[in-house]
């Protein structure tokens, strides 16, 4: 199995504008003034996520438009990266680019036979409405420790499909959920467990039939890029994944995994670049 990536100009395709060095400056004080604000790693906010997946839902309630799942926070990403450089976010580009990229991804897995698809760490659900698409008669389970979020999966069952469901999915907890045959999608959500592989280990012992990871992988970052060496400290002091790269080899030495594509596509937010992408399988 191999993916079909076209291979995109997103500078061309969106008319990017690039930062100025005035820009850039700014850019740079921002990243460093949140590394000095995270130094200090602090536990888990769950009460953050819920109230930040809240007010998608209120917006989703209130408009019954699916554009209300996009995050707060890609709303407010003044500038994206492409390709190591920094450029405007302009007619948020970002959003757009993001939703292009899972597209991609996934158009190369619609011929395969799933029983369902788990999106780990779902969120704003915002993905759920792209893979409902391209999978619409598939059963899509979107799965996060957030109540806000799981209302927002159940209220896309009413909006979208029948077929779509929310559940409690704690990535540091015993979970029960039956992942057999199974599409896995994790976006930005692994990032969340930084050096603790046990939550993977967890996923790889449910024997789905396929893993699409698309994630931060800090060891993809080039430090001569644009900032890249403060994209790499905000990353590490944010507690973010470390050692996936080198965990799924040693699956993969181990006979327990199959990896079928990696990658990375150079495209990011302000504060990291989070389209490196694993393609995997549990070996029977």
């Amino acid at each position: 199995m191999q993916f079909n990536i076209p291979k995109t100009d997103f500078v061309s395709q969106y008319n990017l504008k690039l930062a100025s060095p005035t820009d850039i400056d700014g850019i740079k004080s921002h990243i460093e003034d949140l590394i000095t604000k995270y130094k200090k790693i602090e536990p888990i906010n769950l009460d953050k996520w819920k109230a930040g997946w809240q007010e998608n839902l209120d917006l989703l309630i209130l408009t019954r438009n699916i554009e209300s799942l996009i995050p707060k926070y890609a709303l407010k990403q003044r500038f994206i990266r492409v390709n190591g450089k920094y450029f405007h976010n302009e007619n948020d580009t970002l959003t757009k680019i993001h939703k292009q990229i899972l597209t991609f991804l996934l158009k190369n897995l619609q011929n395969i036979d799933y029983s369902k698809i788990i999106e780990i760490g779902s969120g704003s659900c915002q993905n759920i409405p792209i893979i409902h698409e391209l999978f619409p008669s598939t059963k899509i389970i979107c799965a996060d420790w957030s109540p806000s979020s799981i209302s927002i999966a159940n209220k896309l069952s009413l909006l979208l499909s029948p077929n779509i469901s929310g559940i409690y999915y704690d990535y540091f907890s015993d979970n029960t959920l039956n992942m057999s045959g199974s599409l896995v999608v994790t976006s930005h959500s692994l990032e969340q467990i930084g050096i603790n592989k046990k939550p993977i280990d967890q996923i790889l012992n449910s024997k789905p039939k396929t893993v699409l990871n698309i994630e931060p992988i800090v060891e993809n970052y080039d430090p001569k890029s644009e900032l890249g060496d403060l994209l790499i400290k905000y990353h590490d002091v944010k507690g973010y994944l470390r050692g996936y790269p080198m965990y799924l080899s040693q699956k993969v030495s181990e006979e327990k995994i199959r990896i079928l594509q990696k990658g990375e596509i150079k495209f990011g937010s302000q504060v990291g670049e989070g389209y490196s992408y694993y393609l995997w399988e549990p070996v029977a």
